[in-house]
């Protein structure tokens, strides 16, 4: 709720000692209101509820969207062109996330690319050179009948 209170007083370009006399409290109290060491009574949270123009629910409730706070972001939206609003550091998220994906496929598809092109040039240099003994070319058969033969 704190912060919430700051946000609200400074979008409405009010002090705490301006806020203090609507309110008739002292700028002490909003002082802690805002820095949440103390929470305003509920006849406050209505008037300031009333002042910066958002519903009581909104201001006890950490996880509520105020309509006017929903209003600004549309206001700095992009609209692409399929009419859906997308805020601008979310379409900026977007974006890098598609070009870091992108990014990816391209370098595994060149390292698959890669990894099939050695393979096969080892597959071809593993064939080359293993070849079955009855398929190599005979020079020179010996005909010695005693087993004995002499060089020329």
């Amino acid at each position: 709720m704190a912060t919430k209170l700051v946000s609200l007083r400074k979008q409405k370009g009010l002090t705490q000692m301006k806020v203090a006399e609507m309110l008739n409290v002292s700028r002490q109290a909003i002082s802690r209101w805002e820095v949440g060491s103390a929470v305003p009574s509920t006849d406050n949270l209505k008037v300031l509820g009333e002042l910066y123009g958002v519903p009581v629910d909104y201001l006890l409730d950490d996880d509520a969207v105020c309509e006017s706070k929903a209003a600004e972001t549309m206001e700095e939206a992009e609209i692409p062109d399929d009419n859906t609003v997308v805020p601008l550091d979310e379409g900026k998220a977007d974006k890098s996330k598609i070009i870091a994906v992108c990014i990816s496929c391209v370098l595994v598809i060149v390292i698959a690319i890669s990894t099939l092109i050695c393979v096969h040039k080892l597959q071809d240099r593993n064939t080359d050179a293993i070849m079955p003994i009855m398929d190599m070319d005979i020079d020179h058969v010996d005909d010695s009948p005693d087993g004995t033969f002499t060089f020329e």
